[in-house]
């Protein structure tokens, strides 16, 4: 494969994964994007899973929780949890058993301490310049080799072809709302903008 081929590869993929993602946020496409290429994602989504066990934020979302942990802070969450709880019914006048009591403190300290570590995660990650690896990222990464994206076709067309009806049509919204102000108008005291009104003599 040439310079020029090489480059031209890569532009393709690079579009196609810009629009694979532009796809994923989008509720009014994604279910259909997924279901059409449904071996293809499969595919994707088990190297993702192998993948995302050795990322950077899965190794250090468990050394936040260890230190979570050991500090204390999940038993103090608990403990808060479970005199809320406590207040909460005694305030109602509500008869709990105490292992009621438990299980609702525990579901919510469950809660609260997942997010407490995620949040931490994700500003340490953020401090140190990282991403935390994405199914979209895989995707990228699986279409820059030309045998996978090759192959992948044979699966995956209809998913394809979708992929390049949404990136047209992005391409003519994009250029109807730029379109006019691209045409180099030129109107007076403005240089560059064009007045398509006739201009006094």
């Amino acid at each position: 494969m040439g310079v020029s081929e090489a480059a031209g590869s890569r532009r393709l993929t690079r579009s196609i994964s810009t629009t694979y993602r532009k796809i994923l946020l989008n509720p009014s496409y994604k279910y259909l994007f997924l279901l059409l290429g449904a071996p293809v994602h499969l595919v994707v989504f088990l190297i993702y899973m192998v993948q995302s066990k050795r990322d950077a934020y899965s190794s250090l979302r468990s050394k936040v929780q260890d230190e979570l942990v050991s500090s204390g802070y999940r038993d103090k969450l608990r403990t808060e949890h479970l005199e809320q709880l406590r207040r909460k019914h005694e305030f109602f006048g509500q008869k709990t058993s105490e292992e009621k009591l438990n299980r609702e403190a525990e579901a919510l300290t469950e809660a609260h301490f997942r997010e407490t570590v995620d949040d931490r995660t994700r500003r340490r990650m953020e401090l140190d310049g990282q991403q935390r690896l994405t199914f979209a990222d895989t995707f990228e990464s699986l279409i820059s080799h030309p045998v996978f994206f090759a192959i992948s076709w044979i699966p995956g067309l209809l998913m394809y072809i979708l992929i390049f009806f949404v990136r047209q049509t992005l391409s003519e919204i994009h250029f109807r709302e730029t379109g006019h102000e691209r045409v180099c108008h030129f109107r007076r005291g403005r240089p560059g903008l064009y007045d398509p009104s006739p201009v006094p003599v």
